[in-house]
């Protein structure tokens, strides 16, 4: 073989190899544009979830305030009601607004990189907006046992009545450590999945 030939030889690999490098990279990104539309996909399952329960909270709600069924005497037994309706109106309007996001950012292979750090930018400030509204929800749930509890107090007199509310104090406190534990145990997963599927991304690019 002279050099002529081998050139020729050494020239047709060379362009086989970069046909197979590109193939492979077209199916890696072809992959993970795949799981991350999964991941998206489940995020907005779980919004929609999310999204039913506190519907149903509003109805519950609206029923209580259309019906009175704790006959509440005073309006000021209504405040906790009030708030939280207000409460489950902004988490409707947090819920519904991420979801609308979610869904117009496009994962397309073109712009996959930009687009996964945009789904984690949007899901990231959605989780510590929510996790706000779920510790206000705690104290008006507080507040809406100390309304409850309120109008015996002629009945159970001072000692009891703080009893009461010490007891309804702890109970929140302990629900909000053991709740606070239990993510610190289990992560928001669709959030890991988004960043490992980026950091795949761009380990690829790289």
């Amino acid at each position: 073989m002279n050099l002529d030939e081998l050139k020729t030889s050494w020239k047709t690999l060379d362009n086989k190899l970069m046909m197979t490098h590109a193939l492979t990279e077209k199916m890696a990104r072809t992959l993970i544009n795949d799981r991350s539309r999964g991941t998206v996909a489940s995020i907005m399952g779980e919004l929609k979830r999310v999204g039913f329960f506190f519907a149903g909270l509003m109805v519950v709600f609206g029923v209580i305030l259309a019906t009175n069924p704790f006959d509440y005497s005073g309006r000021t037994e209504f405040i906790p009601v009030v708030l939280y309706s207000l409460l489950v109106v902004v988490a409707l309007f947090l819920i519904a607004r991420e979801y609308q996001q979610v869904r117009q950012t496009t994962l397309a292979q073109s712009n996959l990189h930009e687009s996964l750090n945009q789904v984690i930018r949007i899901h990231e400030q959605y989780l510590k907006t929510m996790d706000r509204v779920w510790k206000l929800s705690l104290v008006i749930g507080c507040l809406f046992g100390l309304s409850l509890v309120a109008r015996h107090f002629s009945d159970y007199g001072l000692a009891k009545f703080v009893l009461l509310a010490s007891g309804q104090a702890l109970t929140v406190v302990a629900m909000y450590a053991l709740a606070k534990w239990l993510m610190g145990q289990a992560p928001n997963s669709h959030i890991d999945q988004l960043k490992a599927h980026l950091e795949e991304l761009e380990a690829l690019e790289g």
